[in-house]
């Protein structure tokens, strides 16, 4: 995917490079080959989002973000300045999706924290319509209840058979913790205490009881994970 000189400035360099090697993960588990549509959740300046876009024209992308209401703070890790609340905002990440390319739709505000009765109404009209719903590098950023909205929000949202595919650095309980993970943890929960890197069996757990199950666990680099949980049928 040819990188403009815009999305350099823009995107933060390790989703730069990180959006090729999760497009390579997408295609071998089968996703994107047929038409429908995918949500994206937490799109951030809509660096994913461009490489998405063409790299599955058939899928119908909708972008979105959580906004925070007027007057609310978000920390924001040290070093990346460049998701200020300028940037992070949803015409910006219009700028790399819904302004570039016909298969990607205006982003929308989505707290994933909320029931998903409070989803966006366009998300909502589409409830159990949707082939994919991707959310890279929130889990950890985000308090633990985000990231059971996102399981149980995706479980209302997909299709039967459809699949949530989640990205970033998680625990495996079957493996030894690797130590710059371990650290990385660390550093997040001293700057929010409920921020932390996920163990994947929580998330298991979370998404059982919601009807969906863990299909693929795929390792990626700098020690993250490509997790794949699908909807099962009712």
């Amino acid at each position: 995917f040819a990188l403009s000189a815009a999305a350099a400035s823009v995107h933060h360099p390790a989703a730069l490079r990180n959006r090729g090697p999760i497009c390579e993960a997408l295609r071998e588990f089968g996703l994107g080959r047929e038409a429908g549509l995918a949500l994206e959740i937490g799109s951030g300046t809509g660096a994913h989002l461009e490489a998405l876009a063409a790299a599955f024209p058939a899928i119908t992308w909708q972008p979105s973000e959580f906004i925070p209401p007027p007057g609310a703070s978000e920390e924001c890790p040290a070093g990346t300045a460049v998701f200020d609340e300028s940037i992070r905002t949803l015409s910006a990440i219009d700028t790399f999706g819904f302004l570039q390319f016909a298969n990607v739709l205006r982003a929308v505000a989505l707290d994933a924290g909320s029931p998903f009765e409070r989803w966006p109404p366009r998300v909502g009209a589409a409830r159990g319509q949707h082939r994919l719903i991707y959310c890279a590098n929130v889990c950890h950023i985000s308090p633990w209840e985000v990231t059971c909205g996102i399981i149980s929000g995706a479980s209302r949202a997909l299709a039967p058979g459809g699949s949530l595919v989640l990205y970033g650095p998680f625990f495996d309980p079957q493996r030894p913790a690797v130590e710059s993970n371990a650290a990385f943890d660390r550093s997040l929960r001293e700057r929010n205490s409920e921020w932390g890197v996920r163990d994947i069996q929580a998330l298991v757990d979370h998404a059982c009881g919601e009807g969906m199950k863990l299909l693929a666990c795929k390792d990626m680099p700098a020690n993250n994970y490509v997790l794949r949980f699908v909807r099962l049928p009712a």
